[in-house]
């Protein structure tokens, strides 16, 4: 009997220690889409910026991600951070190749705040085809036309959403993930 008892106690050490092991890793969580449940042809040259509250906790984002569906991906995507009230730049992340599937920009150290809402923005330069999904929250994505002699411009103005655009409750599958 005393040799279970022993056995057992030993067993629930073991595991505090493992379970103890595994709340120490660093966490890593994303806020964002993973996943959308149709395809859009989105044109170059519009700002697309995507608002979303950060389910993830404080800490930094590392990596911000969007979702491309097109067979015959082109050109590049230049992608951004904003905070969302007021809409001002927090980094541009600069540009990625456009591929299908995930594309992503990796490597960043941008401070987030659990449960306020950031931007995930991008601008194409070429026309593909994005995820997006339908049946989101009203006004959560937001696209505004640039001109043709400002192309990839990710504007860092003290107000800047870009004018002109349009809302829409369609917002297309970008993802952050953050780390703690």
């Amino acid at each position: 009997m005393k040799k279970l008892v022993r056995i057992t106690a030993v067993s629930v050490l073991v595991i505090s220690i493992l379970l103890a092991g595994l709340g120490a890793r660093p966490a890593s969580n994303t806020f964002g889409l993973g996943k959308g449940n149709k395809t859009n042809e989105v044109p170059a040259n519009v700002w697309n910026g995507t608002y979303f509250p950060n389910t993830a906790g404080t800490g930094r984002i590392t990596r911000v991600e969007l979702l491309v569906d097109d067979n015959t991906p082109s050109g590049v995507v230049r992608m951004g951070v904003y905070a969302a009230t007021p809409v001002t730049l927090m980094q541009d992340l600069g540009y990625a190749p456009v591929v299908n599937g995930w594309v992503s920009i990796e490597g960043l150290n941008i401070p987030v705040t659990a449960g306020t809402y950031y931007y995930l923005a991008f601008n194409l330069q070429n026309p593909n085809r994005i995820r997006f999904r339908t049946k989101q929250e009203p006004n959560s994505q937001y696209s505004a036309p640039y001109p043709y002699d400002a192309p990839l411009v990710i504007s860092d103005q003290s107000s800047d959403m870009p004018k002109n655009g349009v809302l829409s409750s369609g917002p297309y599958v970008m993802r952050a993930t953050v780390s703690r």
